[in-house]
């Protein structure tokens, strides 16, 4: 066994005991059996070793095999009919009141005790527990290997544990739990152990915490030396590199791009536009962000008041975002219209407006549970799909401001007809009946105003109508 002969130390064990399953010592040959069909591998294996240790713990009770057995089995499988609190209370009392009886040699047995202890909080779901249970017990770990594989227990469970809260829609809750133990997260290292830290920074952006955010990104590109990475000297990989490229690193680099986009973004808005923009070339279509993506460049756009570039983005961006999104469609298709008249183009804008005006609104508690999975595009900027009543009011302002008077006064019209009805819209139902110039539209206008003046709602358009609606009803000259 100790020459690293296994099979011929199991052939060796088994007829021990067949012949001698009786003898005070024949736990040893049960558990090094357990030991070495662990080492195998396999579910038929692991089986094996675990019904050795359990043989271990049955026949021999009293032996120091007894609690060596449970030592592994309590991290694994069903934990060896531990629960949580067992668990605990054997690996913090029994356990180490165990001295070998004479029969083991000792000297490492502290350091089996702790990898069994913090590997058995994490299989029973505990990683806060089995991080804090590293902190404790690295220093006194006397094997460097010891040290080494309770570090990377710590950042499995890390991982396992962050995840789990981000999974459960419990972002902040993540944050903090990274925040209490980043320690655990090297300097550098194999960066797909952490890449958990990626979704963590734009949970965190979704939160505002853009600085937090920002700082995430950063540390976790320091990790490996993807080009994604290196904002300062903004050097874009050669489309021959990144074709020869596997897909899957190819959509990781987008992801820790638009991670650290977003990050700076949130944290610095259109002062690091440059860098953001560098970040997003290396979001590739394939990328589950770039519809995202699309919605950044258009914002950063609109912020410079390039509006036909912004609405340019916008459109990529509908044809990115899935069919089935109904929540996100359409904001975009409102953003659209806003960024259409922006830029001049009043007729496209005017068809979106009524699009939208004329289109099914969406159901109140629908749009209430899909809230959750709208906040990544609001933590972006994308503008929020007004009600109803503004929706109508933007609609006809666009008419009143070229001075289209009958077609705002249709456009409210539209509005009241689908029982959208406030005293603002009917104030400019009236208003815009009056400047029409049309004889015929003057007592509907009359009768607009007569249920603003009579209504139960005494807000600032009612009090509007008593000081300059004339009280003849003669709205001619209705301002």
């Amino acid at each position: 066994y100790w020459l690293g002969q296994y099979d011929r130390a199991e052939q060796a064990f088994k007829e021990y005991l067949d012949k001698h399953s009786g003898h005070p010592s024949a736990w040893r040959a049960a558990f090094r059996l357990g030991e070495i069909l662990g080492r195998k591998g396999g579910d038929d294996f692991r089986e094996q070793s675990r019904a050795m240790f359990f043989q271990t713990i049955n026949r021999f009770p009293f032996s120091p095999g007894a609690t060596l057995a449970r030592l592994r089995l309590i991290p694994c499988g069903d934990h060896g009919g531990f629960d949580l609190t067992k668990a605990n209370d054997f690996l913090t009392k029994e356990a180490t009141q165990f001295d070998g009886g004479g029969e083991v040699v000792m000297e490492r047995y502290n350091d089996l005790l702790s990898l069994a202890h913090v590997r058995a909080l994490v299989s029973l779901d505990h990683e806060d527990q089995a991080i804090q249970a590293v902190t404790e017990r690295i220093p006194s770990a006397k094997d460097p290997r010891t040290k080494d594989v309770l570090v990377a227990t710590a950042r499995v469970a890390l991982r396992q544990l962050v995840t789990r809260l981000m999974d459960e829609g419990h972002p902040y809750e993540a944050l903090v739990v990274y925040k209490r133990y980043d320690w655990v997260v090297p300097a550098s290292g194999d960066p797909s152990l952490f890449d958990f830290m990626l979704r963590l920074s734009r949970e965190a952006a979704d939160l505002g915490l853009g600085s937090f955010a920002e700082g995430l990104a950063s540390k976790y590109a320091s990790l490996g030396t993807t080009s994604a990475g290196a904002v300062p000297g903004r050097e874009p990989a050669t489309r021959d590199a990144e074709s020869e490229q596997d897909i899957e690193d190819r959509l990781k680099e987008a992801e820790q791009a638009f991670s650290r986009a977003k990050a700076l973004w949130v944290d610095r808005g259109v002062g690091a536009a440059d860098d953001i923009r560098h970040l997003l070339d290396r979001v590739t279509e394939e990328s589950p962000y770039s519809a995202e993506k699309q919605v950044l460049l258009g914002l950063m756009d609109e912020k410079a008041k390039q509006y036909r570039e912004a609405v340019s983005h916008v459109a990529k961006a509908e044809l990115l975002v899935p069919a089935a999104d109904w929540v996100v469609r359409p904001r975009l298709k409102y953003w659209m219209a806003r960024l259409t008249a922006a830029a001049g183009d009043e007729t496209t804008a005017l068809k979106l407006y009524s699009d939208l005006q004329a289109g099914p609104q969406p159901d109140p508690k629908a749009v209430k549970a899909a809230a959750p999975a709208a906040v990544r595009w609001n933590s972006l900027g994308l503008p929020a799909l007004p009600g109803p009543a503004d929706l109508a009011i933007e609609h006809a302002m666009l008419h009143e401001t070229a001075g289209r008077w009958a077609q705002a006064a249709a456009a409210y019209k539209a509005a009241l007809d689908a029982k959208v009805e406030t005293n603002r819209i009917l104030f400019g139902y009236a208003r815009a009946l009056a400047k029409s110039g049309d004889p015929g539209a003057r007592a509907a206008a009359k009768d607009a105003l007569k249920k603003i003046a009579g209504g139960k709602e005494d807000d600032f358009w009612k009090k509007l109508v008593s000081e300059s609606a004339p009280s003849d009803g003669d709205t001619s000259d209705f301002q």
